[in-house]
């Protein structure tokens, strides 16, 4: 993950690496309508403080389940492709940063409605979804 200022790249000046017990990856078997809400919403709140995740495919959407106090948790992992922060002083990157975030919700709309049309009309079988399961 790269911050950008203005023309230059900084490396991002921290990492947070935790142990996430319990977690699971999402599959159409697990899928619900809820969690893929709750992962939209989070691209959301990224992109809401300059921030993009770069790699929005099921491989690094992941959930902890319920527990009896608390309740599920959903993840995104690997930030690898993304970065953080406003364009340069000529607003080339804030342009482009801005419509890859734009690309990058729109993407991710499409796929939890595509879900929500395999799970339902396609009886969990990957139909409209094959191209996010394949990457």
């Amino acid at each position: 993950l790269y911050y950008r200022k203005q023309s230059y790249m900084f490396p991002a000046n921290a990492i947070l690496l935790e142990n996430v017990e319990g977690m699971h990856s999402l599959t159409m078997a697990n899928y619900t309508p809820e969690r893929m809400e709750r992962w939209g919403d989070l691209i959301k709140q990224f992109h809401a403080v300059d921030l993009t995740h770069g790699d929005t495919y099921p491989r690094n959407m992941m959930f902890v389940p319920a527990e009896e106090g608390k309740e599920e948790r959903v993840l995104w992992l690997d930030f690898e492709g993304g970065y953080c922060g406003p364009g340069g002083y000529d607003g080339y990157w804030e342009n482009l940063h801005r419509q890859e975030r734009e690309d990058e919700a729109a993407i991710m709309d499409e796929f939890v409605r595509f879900m929500a049309i395999d799970a339902t009309e396609h009886n969990g079988q990957v139909v409209k979804t094959g191209h996010w399961w394949r990457n």
